[in-house]
């Protein structure tokens, strides 16, 4: 069994990579309009992991994040423009 971690997440242009605890996950995304993105073709490995209650959360919200709201230290995402947070994230530097 696969030891789990936190969650994370790192974009790029128009392509995203992370950790959903255990699994990677990796795909696509696009910005149709300021404050919105659409994610597509999200693929994940598929180790034997112990609990996936963490990953299943995670990956459930991250399918339903519609929208989105940045600053220099968090990414937000929300599945309508004003309603509540379902993933936050924080910047950090990485080693």
């Amino acid at each position: 069994l696969v030891e789990m971690g936190q969650p994370m997440h790192a974009f790029d242009l128009n392509t995203l990579e992370g950790s959903a605890s255990c699994n990677r996950y990796f795909g696509g995304y696009t910005v149709p309009e300021l404050g919105t993105l659409e994610f597509g073709g999200i693929g994940m490995t598929r180790m034997m992991c112990e609990n996936n209650k963490v990953e299943d959360g995670f990956m459930h919200y991250l399918d339903k994040a519609k929208f989105y709201k940045v600053d220099e230290k968090t990414l937000e995402f929300r599945e309508t423009k004003d309603g509540k947070v379902i993933l936050k994230f924080e910047n950090v530097k990485m080693k």
